[in-house]
């Protein structure tokens, strides 16, 4: 199966897909059944919104930024309203759908009642000692 061009719109890609992997031909490792399963998905939600588009939905994601250059594009444009979150809060992700993408979390405070030395600490204070026993 030939790459995809940056160029190339999302439903030309799931055309290619469709066309590659058919019943007689079908995905032949993992990757390749991803592919196959991710062009289905898209392409579902794709023929969802074409069919409920008199209801003034905003079109997904992969129809308003539907090649690779203006999935860049738009996430240089996001990147230049990138703002640094606050160190000492939970932060969670969602994107468009709802879809927690990721989470963030405060680093933990150093507790001073351990009675175990740090991994760090410990191993600085074990080759200190070995070396002095050279």
């Amino acid at each position: 199966m030939q790459e995809f061009r940056p160029e190339d719109n999302i439903e030309k890609i799931i055309r290619m897909i469709q066309h590659t992997f058919t019943n007689q031909h079908p995905p032949q490792n993992a990757l390749q059944q991803q592919l196959v399963d991710a062009a289905r998905l898209v392409n579902n939600r794709i023929q969802t919104y074409w069919t409920q588009a008199t209801s003034n939905g905003r079109p997904p994601f992969c129809l308003r930024f539907p090649t690779l250059e203006d999935v860049i594009q738009r996430s240089m444009d996001l990147e230049l309203k990138c703002e640094v979150l606050p160190a000492d809060v939970m932060v969670i992700f969602f994107d468009e759908g709802g879809i927690c993408v990721g989470i963030g979390l405060p680093p933990k405070p150093e507790s001073n009642t351990t009675h175990h030395l740090p991994r760090d600490l410990w191993a600085q204070q074990s080759l200190d000692n070995f070396l002095c026993e050279q």
